[in-house]
């Protein structure tokens, strides 16, 4: 990986040098009184730790006051925490994650009134990068988002009139946790709610909701705070998880094609009409 950007900070090319070590896995291996140890992830794959990235540079003037201002443009991002950019070797595909510089570091010699080597120190939380991003509205070619009631062939929207399946790709090679929008985009009279939601992937995961989906309600599982909001608020007392349930997540997309299952139920008292679920996923494909 070639690190390119950090907020809105481009990295000077002269003399550049990258540290980007993978995320380190801890050990999770407890001893046995009988001899050997026991491994609390089983089969899984170890989590990832935070890490250290660096680079290093030089900052070219050409004038010593220019080099000067280039400078005091280079140490104002020590201690601030934005997007780190990087470009991989072959393809030139652009990931990101989030970073904080920790460090900057200027190595000055009588000879450097040009040019000033420098170096740049971050830590990163994440386990990984973030690649493509899928589930995201369109925009104009002056970016603004289109109307909420124009559905433009999302490829992360399934429309359910019944239970059934969602195909969520990661096209990456580490797992990520969506964020998932379910919308009760029925029209029935008496209007019809649906409750006792359930979403999963066979044999891994499957979490219920037996709260009540009005029409034109939303709600928003964000797997990743975790966090689970009707209209904007919490709805944690209505969430469990089934016997079905393995991981420690509430779910996640495996590197690759995921099929998602999502049924429910509806409350009783609706009348004729259409019954249409909209379920979307928004993510970023997940990199090592």
């Amino acid at each position: 990986m070639i690190l390119v950007q950090f907020g809105a900070y481009v990295f000077p090319t002269a003399g550049e040098v990258e540290d980007v070590p993978g995320a380190p896995s801890p050990g999770l291996l407890t001893d046995l009184a009988a001899g050997g140890a026991w491994d609390s992830l089983g089969g899984g794959k170890a989590p990832g730790r935070r890490r250290t990235l660096s680079k290093n540079f030089v900052i070219v003037g050409t004038t010593p006051a220019l080099l000067a201002t280039a400078v005091d443009l280079y140490l104002a991002n020590l201690g601030k925490r934005d997007q780190l950019w990087a470009r991989t070797y072959v393809g030139g595909d652009l990931r990101w994650q989030w970073a904080r510089c920790v460090a900057t570091q200027l190595h000055r010699e009588p000879q450097h009134f040009l040019h000033q080597p420098a170096a740049m120190t971050f830590e990163v939380a994440e386990p990984g990068w973030n690649g493509e991003q899928h589930g995201v509205g369109w925009y104009l070619d002056d970016g603004k988002l289109l109307n909420d009631g124009l559905y433009l062939d999302d490829r992360n929207e399934t429309i359910l009139a019944a239970a059934g399946t969602a195909s969520w790709s990661n096209d990456g090679n580490r797992v990520v946790k969506p964020t998932i929008t379910l919308l009760n985009n029925s029209s029935a009279t008496p209007a019809v709610s649906f409750t006792d939601i359930r979403i999963g992937i066979s044999g891994f995961s499957e979490f219920l909701w037996a709260g009540e989906l009005d029409e034109g309600e939303t709600l928003v599982i964000d797997c990743a705070t975790p966090a689970i909001k009707l209209n904007g608020s919490n709805a944690y007392a209505d969430l469990s998880f089934t016997a079905n349930h393995h991981i420690g997540d509430w779910l996640r997309l495996a590197a690759g094609a995921n099929v998602v299952d999502i049924s429910w139920s509806e409350v009783a008292g609706a009348g004729t009409g259409t019954r249409e679920l909209r379920a979307s996923a928004r993510y970023w494909d997940g990199w090592e």
